[in-house]
């Protein structure tokens, strides 16, 4: 097995609650970042993603 496949099954067998925050710009587009809520200081800038506010879509509208 990979090492690629070996740590997608390791995330998958654990739960993790995660945060949006939205910083809202004057000059361009709106940025959302998802991370999660419990981080060790070392790791913030492994274990986030950020992206056009756009682009995220309600959760309830989905289901």
């Amino acid at each position: 097995m990979s090492l690629h496949g070996t740590r997608a099954t390791a995330c998958a067998d654990r739960s993790l609650a995660l945060q949006a925050t939205v910083v809202e710009y004057d000059d361009g587009p709106d940025r959302c970042t998802v991370s999660p809520r419990t981080v060790e200081d070392g790791d913030r800038t492994t274990t986030w993603l950020s992206a056009d506010r756009d682009v995220f879509e309600d959760l309830a509208a989905m289901r």
